[in-house]
This record gives structure tokens, sequence and C-alpha cells, in this order.
């Protein structure tokens, strides 16, 4: 089984001399495998403290001992907040494994031989066989675009500092899933005092010496199904995990990198390039297509490519000539170079890893420097012949014939409906919350979208709200509009979409304005604008409707304070300026119910309706003209949102014996009284007043639950 650094251990009074000594064997050999060897002998030297956190049936056996007694003493003691904490559980999802896979020919395999076998022959055949033959590159297409600067040249090959290696190691999350070694960044930072210096000895060997071990640059490979459908390999998403001493030297040249790339690609490539955003080219292709439809103008087209297992197919070969073109210096390619060949993998089944794999070609996934090196192979094909548009074809193939990549014949599949069976009000405001705004906000700030088409989106989401279907319904508990106020103002707190849109698009007016080095942006100065004054330029009839979107809100922007404020920060906050547009307002009294309440969402959803008198109680469902007998289920008095709460002598009953339990002495009064009364009551960040909160949240909820349950 693999070794896994759990980062809990580090709190063991012990861990610190552990690693100090484990760390003090006298190992001979090249710093790298000094390294490895060490971090190998630190798994063994590890296992009695992590021995101490996995004996899980015992860890059981004693939980729910710990539980029973902190249970009976919570009943003695209700606000004893270390007894609450004591009492709570976690719950742990069990993954499934992977027990049978078919191949292409629909043989099944069901034994973890067989399914090794399947998975690296299909990775074999993947990244694991090089092109036969391939082209050499047209070194007259990259000569004629941008050779990389002599002075940029020498800033990516100078010494190593310490500085960079700690914040190349600082700059990777904490919680990154480790490589075959087991140990992540984590482990590195809280133990930087006893490994740094071995650390960084390896670090400067690698630059210096041109050599990675082979053990540092395999990277651990975990299958995860695409959908609960998956048969076949193709079916699972791999996810590459690099080790940590190997993502220490990627990010250093990402870094480097990433400071002069800008300097040898063409301004339309966006994708990856720090400082700049894929955004920027949607909105110029809006703008040039715009006048294709016209006549009497020269044949023009666009063609949209996809390429097939993009970084999995890249040839090595190729990625070196081009890097050598475009002016990189030989010493930085190598570097990249042993960085992409040296790679071999190790595929995870089961937590059983596979034997090892090496790669002939391929870009890794998940090394941070993939992504960047992948653009700059893109920018051998942007820099092929340009003399026609019916060549264009052609020149692709050659692109493939010598870089081993192709284009996708088919790629997207579109997700038509969502899953609502199953879900409460609470979980389809959150479906809408992360989904829909996700998908909108994408469009929103590139393109001002038409009110139909916003009005369109949020009758959508309000169906689903109220209905869970995509179908007509009866008029909203509560309109749209509100439920995108805050909370503090009874709302929940929903982003308003017609005024968001309005103020992403004030976001490229500001870069617009700051005349900022993009392209599109240069377009458009050069074309529409030309040498008017931003803050005057009045749009023609036949400037792009962006521009027109732009500039109908100008003013609005403008003559704002938060503009003044923008200049003088130099920064444009979309949040701001949103907040701005929906101004100001009024807080409800209940507010505090909304914050900081650890009930159930679905209960918290519920207590929100009923403090603003929404909920479908027999007297507003009578008033709409849905036929009931208007009788409370408990009582048979007259049901309405008070006397369901406070009023009905049962409800009233459970409310009184559930505040004398917590021990308080109270009487309930109306709606607006116990709104203010819990509010005033839980206070602060106490156990009580924690407790009450939830207390009377799950009360609402429970109560009208159980009167639905008689009802229906």
């Amino acid at each position: 089984m693999l070794f896994m650094f759990p980062d809990c251990i580090t709190h063991d009074p012990s861990y610190a001399q552990v690693v100090q000594d484990s760390w003090n064997y006298n190992i001979q050999g090249t710093a790298m495998y000094r390294l490895w060897s060490n971090l190998k002998l630190m798994q063994i030297a590890l296992k009695p403290l992590i021995r101490k956190i996995t004996d899980i049936q015992q860890q059981i056996q004693q939980a729910r001992l710990d539980l029973k007694q902190a249970q009976e003493q919570l009943n003695q003691n209700l606000y004893d907040d270390n007894l609450r904490e004591q009492a709570k559980s976690q719950e742990k999802t069990k993954q499934k494994g992977i027990l049978t896979l078919m191949a292409l020919d629909g043989r099944v395999f069901n034994t973890p031989e067989q399914i090794e076998d399947e998975i690296l022959q299909f990775y074999t055949n993947l990244i694991g066989t090089s092109a036969g033959s391939l082209r050499g590159i047209d070194i007259t297409a990259i000569r004629r675009g941008k050779i990389l600067p002599r002075e940029f040249a020498q800033s990516l090959i100078q010494p190593i500092e310490d500085k960079e290696i700690w914040e190349a190691l600082m700059s990777i999350g904490n919680h990154k899933a480790p490589g075959t070694d087991g140990f992540n960044a984590y482990f590195f930072k809280v133990s930087w005092n006893v490994v740094g210096h071995s650390v960084k000895e390896a670090i400067r060997e690698f630059f210096n010496g041109n050599k990675l071990y082979k053990a540092a640059s395999c990277s651990l490979v975990t299958m995860i199904p695409k959908s609960s459908e998956a048969k076949t390999v193709k079916d699972m998403r791999p996810i590459t995990c690099c080790s940590t001493v190997y993502k220490i030297i990627s990010k250093i040249l990402i870094k480097r990198l990433g400071k002069v790339i800008s300097a040898v690609i063409d301004d339309s490539q966006l994708a990856f390039v720090p400082g700049k955003v894929i955004h920027d080219n949607i909105m110029l292709a809006q703008g040039l297509i715009r006048g294709y439809d016209r006549k009497n103008i020269s044949p023009k087209c666009m063609i949209q490519m996809d390429i097939q297992k993009a970084y999995d197919t890249v040839e090595w070969i190729a990625l070196n000539q081009i890097l050598i073109e475009l002016g990189f210096p030989h010493k930085f390619v190598t570097w990249i170079m042993v960085c992409v060949t040296t790679v071999s993998y190790r595929y995870s089944i089961n937590g059983t890893p596979t034997r090892i794999l090496k790669a002939k070609r391929g870009l890794r996934q998940g090394d941070p420097v993939s992504p960047l090196l992948f653009v700059l192979i893109m920018e051998y094909l942007h820099r092929g012949d340009l003399m026609s548009v019916q060549m264009m074809m052609a020149k692709f193939r050659d692109f493939s014939a010598t870089t081993g990549l192709e284009a996708s014949p088919s790629k997207c599949k579109v997700i038509n409906h969502w899953s609502t069976r199953l879900l409460s009000y609470a979980g389809r405001l959150q479906l809408i919350r992360s989904v829909i705004f996700a998908i909108t906000n994408y469009w929103m700030q590139i393109f001002l979208l038409p009110k139909k088409v916003l009005n369109h989106i949020d009758s959508l989401c309000r169906r689903f709200l109220w209905t869970g279907k995509d179908m007509p319904s009866r008029k909203s508990p509560i309109s749209w509009d509100h439920i995108c106020d805050p909370r503090a103002a009874s709302g929940m707190n929903l982003i308003s979409l017609a005024e968001w849109n309005i103020a992403t698009i004030g976001k490229l007016l500001w870069n617009l304005c700051a005349k900022k080095d993009k392209l599109w942006i240069r377009w458009i100065h050069f074309y529409y604008i030309k040498r008017n004054d931003v803050n005057t330029y009045q749009p023609k009839a036949n400037s792009s409707w962006i521009l027109k979107a732009m500039f109908k809100h100008r003013d609005v922007f403008c003559q704002s304070a938060l503009w003044h404020e923008f200049q003088a920060t130099g920064k444009y906050d979309t949040s701001k300026m949103y907040r701005m547009m929906r101004g100001d307002k009024p807080r409800v009294a209940w507010r505090s119910l909304m914050f900081n309440n650890h009930a159930r969402p679905r209960a918290i959803f519920t207590l929100w309706m009923a403090c603003q008198n929404r909920l479908p109680t027999k007297d507003r469902l009578s008033k709409i003209g849905i036929l009931t007998d208007g009788l409370c289920v408990y009582c048979e008095q007259m049901e309405t949102n008070q006397h369901l709460f406070f009023d009905c002598a049962e409800t009233k009953k459970t409310w009184i014996q559930l505040l004398t339990w917590m021990k308080i002495r109270h009487t309930p009064g109306d709606w607006t009284e116990e709104a203010e009364w819990i509010c005033s009551q839980t206070k602060g960040k106490s156990g009580r007043a924690k407790l009450l909160k939830l207390a009377a949240t799950e009360m609402v909820y429970a109560t009208w639950n159980q009167r639905n349950k008689m009802i229906f």
C-alpha cells in the first residue's frame, strides 16, 4: 500500500525528535539520491506515530464510549462548549474501487493483474510510444515571429537562490496530493529546519548538473471515474500527482518562464499566460466577425479546432526544437527537457501502485510548467504560413506530422437536466447559487446579455427553486428580486444577474480607459475610438454592440464616487460596484437568526420563510383560491402563521418543553416578539446562544414538517 503523510502527526510531542533522528543517517550518493533515501527512511520512522491514529477498530470502540459519555454529560450541562464539541460525529465517505474493467473489444477483466495490464497497455499506446517518424519543424515559419531578447534569456539561467526555493515551496498548497513518496508540501514546511538543507542541495544539484533522480520524477496517477457508468479506461479521468521535490523545481521554472513568455509569443495567445485572460480574445472575435455578412468584401472565415489528447501526444523532439528556435538559452532548454523526458508513471489501483510506465512523449498532467510549454508549442502553429486560408488545414496537417498533435473531431457533451428529486428548497437554492451563477458569470464578464435572456434565466431559476421543475408555476411566495437582497435585509443574497452584468461591463470600460496593453483594447482604440477621448467618445451606428453597451452605462460608472475611488487605488472592484447599483436595503429585526445558525440548511430556509409570513399556511392558501378547511391539524382552530407556531396549544406546549429542557423560563408571545426575544438571547458565541438558535430553527422546521405529513 502507498504511504501517505498525515498532517495530524505533527502535533505528536515526539514528532520533531523522530524527524531529527531519522534524518541523520549517513547516506552516500548524489544530493537528490540522499534526499530521496532519507524520505524513504522517514516513512519507516513515522509508522509508529501513524499507527497511533490508524488503529481503526480500537478508535471506533473508544469513540463510541466517548460519545456515550459526552452525551450523558451533555444532558446534565447543556451549555458546556467542550462537551458539545465532544458530542460531534463525522461521516466518512467510502470510495468505490476499480473492481472490473472492460476492454474496447468487450472483454471484461476482474482480477487485479488483468486490470493493471489493461491500464498499462492503454497508456503505453498513448504516452509510452513515440511517433515512428516526424518532419522537422519549419525553420522559416518559426522564425517569422518574435525571438526571446538576450536580456530575458539571461534572466532564465541566473543561479538559483535559497529565496526562490523557499518561495516555490510556499506556493504549493499544504494539502496538495503528494507523489509516490507520500510527503506533501506541509511536511517540508513544518520540518524545514531539519530537511531544508537537503532539499536545497538537491534542487541546486539539478540546476547545476542537469540531472534528475528518476524516482523523484515518477508521478503517481489516480484513476477517477468520469461517471457512475464508467467501464473502460477511457471512462476514467487520470489525476497525476507529482512529488513535492519535483514541484519545487517546476515552480522555479514556471516563475522564471512566466516573466518572459509574453516577449516571445503572439499577443493573440492568452490562455495560461500571466497577466492575460482568454475573455479578451472572445471580445476581439466578436468585433471582428461583425462584418462577415457584408457584401462586396473579400472572403473570410473562422476555424474552431480542438486538439485531441493535447498534452499526451506532444512529441519531445518537436518541443526541444521549438524552444531552441524561439531563442531560449541552451541551459534552460536542457532543464525543461530533463523534466519532460525523465517522467514515468505508476497508476494507483485501489490504493496499490502498478509497475512503472516510462513515457516517451507528452507533457505531464499536473506539472505546473506544462501549460506554458503547451502555449509555446501552439506558437509554432500560430506562425504558420498566413498567405491563404485555403492552406490552413494543410498547414495543420503539417503541424500534426511534426508535433504529434491532432484535431479532435468531437469533444462536447450537453447535460440538459438537473436531478432534483431529492433536493429541498435549500438544496435547490445552493445549486442555483453555485452552478447557474458560475456559468452565466463567465459570459457576463464579456457581454451585456439582453434583458430577455436575463429575464428568462431568472424565470428558470425561480421555477426551479419553488417547484423543482422547469414548468410555469403560480405566483412565487417571495419575489426573485427580494431573494437577491442581502440576508440582513431578509433576502438570501443571491446575485441579481442584471445588476451584476452591468457591474462586469464596468470593468471592461475601466480597462478601456486605462489603455492597458491588451490586443482587444488596442484594436478598439485603433478601429473605433482612434484619437478621441474615452470620456467623451460617442459610439457610431456601426460600432460593435459590446462597445455600445460599455458606453451606454459610462455616465453611471464615471459619475459615481466609487469610480473615483477605483481611480485612486488603480483597481476596479466588481463586487463594490454591484452593491452600489443594488442600493441600500432596510435591515430587518430578525436578521441575526440567519447568521451563524448551525441548524440544517432546510430548517434555516423554512425559518426564513416563516419570519416573512410566506409559508403556505391554510389562511394564505384560501386567499389565492385554493380551497382548504382552514383548520389547524393540531387543534382544529384557524391556521395562520402565528397560530401554527406559537398560539396552538400543542405547538406551544412543545415549545415550552423544549425551553424547559434547556433550563430557560419563557412564555411564548406573538411571532414578532418571539423573533426579537430569540435574537436578544442568542448574541455572542456561547454554547447557550448557539444551542438556542439551533433549537428554535429546528423547532419551526419540525412543526412545519409534521404538519405537512399529517395533511399529505
